[in-house]
């Protein structure tokens, strides 16, 4: 399918890519996973890849197919997935057909690669939130969309065509800087694999970016392209070498919306966040328990004072200890003022949280508030039925101590056959061995154990409170506002509205990607463990884990001073 796709893209004006002298070259993994390399050297500033437009599947508010057939009002994933699906319905006379031929036959997004009792062990209150809106989501809009909108797809692909459109889009946003212009599905590019800004090893400790290339759509006449029609190009940002795999940042934001669109969780990713408050009232609730008579009232007038401060500024201007928020801007998800108040990977907070949290305890200072926040922290640990560490020992262990072998170590065999996952698993024991001594460290100075200090709580024990022993993990009440899914451009000040979705020249065959098998990847028909069910359960347990550690991170800067001689990081 890859050689009939590169055909296609050579055939259709793709520069780049399927030639002897191209920079770039598709591969796929012994397991099935698939990407880009780079075939020669390249520098930054060079245009790696050039794809026409045209072949992109797009849908914009213009789109007169889509308004006569999607009902109004419908979300641009449900317009982008029917008519991925009307395309895909018609077979050989789909222009798009090898393309659709080379879409994943399944997404590992947790909706559709988690078995039901999974899905509940996810126990972070906002992503079962935000589980529950995307499945209602599916479903009312099944309900609502007549055959000739979806080609006549089944409920399953329709699930399979959301999965592709939520991981796959890209989106430009709209001429006047409010919302997104269009959103498309753009062949080759999106094969890039994701790499972002990555800690060393905590969420606390200093990151690097890891991406090679951008992506910028780039208007006809406009420096470096001369072809007369819009085009993407993709740009390498660092240099890469001949035989590196080439990776692009799908936005440097929070873990939720990967782990809810696209079924993976970045490596060490410091734009990582977790709710403490579920928004302003519960956080007022709590400053005014905390400081009595009067508390509430300064608590209020503090948070006021921070929003009137940064309204308008963006949602960094509202983090603690510098640097900004999660996430590309360009859409209403993207609100500073959204329910759900902060504990950001790197120790940072929501400013209305210590704002709040000082004015209310008075004379406590700064450092009260500090302390404050840890304990909330605590509490909102104390949420969790399962611990960071015991999070953190799933995560270490090979495949073979997942499936029951008590052999403890990486076999050659396995580091050879996957060396990423080697070196992830050799990431979570050094995790591991941080945390346990840190941790220890802060109990036996009398710390209170997550436990404790949720069953102590001003509100009462947090939603969910349940963890067990001393290093339980996330949680906390109210929803989350994720990210759109969309990969956002930087500072284009344009609309695609007017791009031409005139098809690509066609080929023959038949065809469109199947969906996917119905059910969740599991345990086998005999009950026996499923290597591929095992990775998609560590995902989920990476996400919680991740969320955890950046709150012991708080708790432990908060409450441990730092050992002599010590640096910023361990």
């Amino acid at each position: 399918m890859l050689r009939r796709l590169l055909e296609w893209l050579v055939a259709n004006g793709t520069e780049g890519v399927g030639l002897p002298d191209s920079k770039l070259a598709l591969y796929r993994g012994r397991h099935g996973e698939r990407g880009i390399l780079c075939q020669w050297d390249c520098l930054p500033g060079e245009v790696l890849a050039r794809v026409p437009l045209r072949l992109a599947l797009a849908d914009h508010p213009g789109d007169e197919e889509s308004n006569a057939l999607v009902y109004e009002g419908a979300p641009w994933s449900v317009r982008l997935a029917c008519r991925l699906l009307r395309e895909r319905a018609r077979g050989a006379a789909s222009p798009w057909r090898r393309y659709l031929d080379s879409l994943p036959a399944a997404v590992p997004s947790p909706l559709e690669a988690l078995a039901w009792e999974d899905l509940r062990a996810v126990d972070y209150p906002p992503m079962q939130a935000a589980l529950d809106r995307l499945a209602w989501l599916a479903g009312d809009a099944w309900q609502r969309l007549s055959p000739e909108a979806t080609g006549g797809a089944s409920r399953e692909a329709f699930g399979w065509a959301l999965s592709v459109v939520h991981s796959r889009t890209f989106g430009t946003p709209a001429a006047d800087g409010a919302g997104v212009g269009v959103r498309m599905l753009v062949p080759l590019v999106d094969m890039l694999n994701h790499a972002g800004d990555q800690t060393r090893l905590r969420p606390r400790d200093p990151a690097a970016a890891q991406d090679h290339v951008e992506w910028r759509a780039c208007a006809p006449g406009s420096p470096g392209n001369a072809s007369g029609e819009w085009e993407m190009h993709v740009v390498a940002l660092r240099p890469c070498e001949a035989g590196e795999e080439v990776l692009m940042s799908y936005g440097e934001r929070a873990n939720d919306d990967f782990f809810l669109h696209y079924g993976f969780v970045p490596d060490g990713n410091p734009h990582d966040a977790a709710d403490l408050f579920a928004g302003t009232g519960e956080l007022l609730d709590y400053a005014a328990a905390l400081g009595g008579e009067g508390a509430r009232g300064r608590a209020e007038a503090a948070v006021r004072a921070v929003e009137g401060e940064v309204s308008g500024a963006g949602e960094g201007h509202l983090l603690g200890g510098g640097g900004g928020g999660p996430g590309p801007g360009g859409d209403a998800s993207d609100d500073p003022f959204a329910p759900g108040l902060k504990v950001l990977a790197g120790c940072r907070v929501d400013r209305r949280v210590t704002g709040a949290l000082a004015a209310a305890l008075g004379a406590g200072g700064p450092g009260a508030a500090e302390r404050a926040v840890a304990d909330r922290c605590l509490e909102v640990l104390g949420a969790f039925e399962g611990s960071l560490l015991g999070d953190l020992e799933r995560l270490a262990q090979t495949p073979r101590e997942s499936a029951g072998d008590a052999a403890f170590g990486e076999s050659a065999e396995e580091v050879e056959s996957d060396p990423e996952g080697a070196w992830r698993r050799g990431r979570w024991r050094a995790m591991l061995a941080h945390y346990h001594a840190a941790i220890g460290r802060f109990l036996e100075a009398g710390g209170r154990t997550p436990a404790e200090a949720a069953a102590a709580s001003p509100l009462g024990p947090p939603r969910g409170a349940g963890a067990e022993g001393a290093a339980g993990g996330a949680g906390a009440a109210g929803p989350v506002m994720l990210e759109d899914p969309a990969l956002m451009a930087e500072g284009l000040g344009i609309d695609l509205g007017a791009l031409g979705v005139a098809p690509p020249a066609g080929g023959e065959g038949a065809g469109g990607a199947p969906p996917p098998a119905d059910g969740a990847a599991a345990w086998d028909d005999a009950g026996a463990w499923s290597e591929e069910a095992q990775r998609h359960r560590d995902t989920a347990t990476a996400y919680l884990a991740w969320k955890k550690a950046l709150l012991w991170d708080f708790v432990i800067a908060a409450y441990e001073p730092p050992a002599p001689g010590a640096g910023a990081s361990e």
